[in-house]
């Protein structure tokens, strides 16, 4: 079935696709690993949003803050940058992803922080991997069924279906929503 580009903007590597259930169930070890090397370990800030960022107003001005240790981690620089980069646009991405990944080491290098080329792609690929489950592949077997019900071959963003419900029998709407 083929699904509305406007809507589904990419696509997880094929050979991912049927192997959620083992993916999930190996997520101990995959986070386990990315943590056991303590040379590839940095403080990060995962969720800087408008929802923890606050304003005030002072004779000098507005100024700007943000707190939420609740989203602050130690975690692997592969992970993280998986993380970082995966909110390009895929095309983006594609075609500069190399030049971005050889920055950053080149930047860690420069700070006098040497990290092992072939350390951090394997913690890119697997904080990739992380996200597959997380942000999607756990959920490919519900997307799966809204999927074979032909959903996703005219939904659009800001779908009114969403909040309608309008065509949608209140299993398929519980899922979608």
């Amino acid at each position: 079935r083929a699904v509305n580009r406007a809507f589904m903007t990419w696509e997880p590597p094929p050979e991912l696709l049927g192997r959620e259930r083992e993916l999930i169930a190996d997520m101990p070890q995959i986070l386990a690993s990315l943590c056991g090397d303590r040379r590839l370990l940095a403080f990060g800030h995962n969720d800087l949003t408008a929802d923890n960022a606050y304003l005030s107003r002072g004779a000098g001005g507005v100024s700007l803050g943000a707190f939420d240790w609740q989203q602050s981690c130690l975690n692997n620089v592969g992970q993280e940058w998986a993380w970082n980069l995966h909110f390009l646009p895929p095309e983006f991405l594609e075609e500069h992803e190399a030049e971005l990944l050889d920055l950053l080491l080149r930047t860690y290098a420069e700070q006098g922080w040497r990290v092992p080329r072939a350390d951090f792609l394997d913690a890119y690929v697997l904080g990739t991997v992380q996200m597959f489950v997380w942000g999607g592949g756990g959920l490919q077997l519900l997307l799966s069924d809204l999927h074979r019900r032909g959903l996703f071959e005219s939904m659009v963003p800001d779908d009114p279906r969403c909040r309608s419900g309008e065509g949608l029998d209140a299993a398929t709407l519980e899922k979608l929503v």
